[in-house]
């Protein structure tokens, strides 16, 4: 039960990678998500809960959790297209400008 447990962690830490990856469209809060989720599960699991479960329980939830994260956001790309540059939005922005006041 503990297995599948630590299965069911890894899984929510892809599917949160990918959200955050499919709104954001960008890498860098994929990145943050990361970090948090290493730093909160690495503080629970390797500190505070560390005699209240097995240690493979407890090593198994806090190491993959940020790796699982970084792979869900590389998922992401198949599924979401990335945002436009700003510089694309810019000069598209001053070509509507010229046509209009033409």
């Amino acid at each position: 039960m503990a297995a599948l447990n630590v299965l069911c962690w890894a899984l929510a830490a892809v599917l949160a990678g990918w959200v955050t990856a499919a709104i954001a469209r960008r890498r860098e809060p994929v990145w943050a998500l990361a970090v948090v989720l290493a730093s909160y599960l690495g503080a629970i699991h390797l500190y505070l809960e560390w005699p209240t479960f097995p240690w493979w329980y407890n090593l198994g939830v806090a190491l993959p959790a940020a790796p699982a994260a970084l792979l869900g956001g590389r998922l992401t790309a198949r599924f979401v297209r990335p945002r436009a540059r700003l510089g694309v939005l810019r000069f598209a922005r001053r070509s509507w400008r010229r046509l209009l006041e033409s």
